[in-house]
C-alpha cells in the first residue's frame, strides 16, 4: 500500500473500499524486460474475433505492468505460496500446475530462440 506507513506487511483496514480501482482480465502476459530496477511485462487477452472467422479468437495487449524488481520478486514469491496453497487444499493438482510450467517453459524457450537468431539491425 503506497501510503502505509508501516510497510506492506500491515493488514488492510476491514473498511477498506476497491469498489474505484479498476478490473483487470487477462489470459496470460507476453514479453516482459528488465532494466533501469524494473520489470515490465503486458497482459494479453484472448476474444472471440469481432469479424472476420468466429473461431479464430482475436488476441490483443490490455495493460502494462512496471514495478521495481524488488515488487516483483515480491509478487512471485506470494504467488509460489498462493501456488502451494491451492494444491494443498485441492484447489488445484499438483500435476496441473507442472503441466502449465512445462508449457510456460517451452514457450520461453522458442521466444529465447527466436529472438537470438533474430538479424540484428545495422549498426552503421
Amino acid at each position: 500500500m503506497a501510503n502505509d506507513p508501516d510497510g506492506p506487511n500491515t493488514p488492510m483496514a476491514e473498511d477498506a473500499s476497491i469498489s474505484p480501482l479498476p478490473v483487470l482480465f487477462a489470459d496470460s502476459i507476453a514479453n516482459f524486460a528488465i532494466g533501469g530496477g524494473t520489470f515490465r511485462t503486458y497482459f494479453v487477452r484472448s476474444d472471440p474475433a469481432p469479424i472476420g472467422d468466429p473461431g479464430k479468437p482475436s488476441v490483443s495487449i490490455v495493460a502494462q505492468l512496471i514495478m521495481p524488481i524488488s515488487g516483483f520478486v515480491g509478487l512471485a514469491v506470494v504467488f509460489e505460496e498462493r501456488l502451494r496453497d491451492m494444491i494443498s487444499r485441492n484447489e488445484i493438482s499438483a500435476q496441473y500446475v507442472d503441466g502449465l510450467r512445462e508449457q510456460h517453459r517451452k514457450g520461453l524457450e522458442t521466444y529465447q530462440q527466436k529472438t537470438a537468431n533474430a538479424p540484428k539491425p545495422d549498426s552503421a
